[in-house]
């Protein structure tokens, strides 16, 4: 997983591990990562110091298998 600042992340395993399962060869989605709370509420805070689950909200599939989709 890497930014749009092209920060490579080093935590969030779960997610990793979830996108290393993608049936893609090499793909680009565009989205946030957030920090739910028990009500569903992302909770900014939580995310910056890795507590709670993270979850992936994709936007955009811009890139797929060799193609531009944009």
């Amino acid at each position: 997983m890497v930014s749009c600042h092209r920060n490579v992340y080093k935590s969030f395993e779960t997610l990793r591990d979830a996108f290393a399962g993608l049936k893609a060869k090499d793909a680009i989605l565009d989205g946030e990562i957030v920090a739910l709370d028990s009500s569903g509420v992302s909770q900014f805070k939580e995310l910056l110091n890795r507590r709670g689950r993270a979850v992936f909200f994709a936007f955009d599939l811009v890139w797929l298998d060799g193609v531009d989709l944009q």
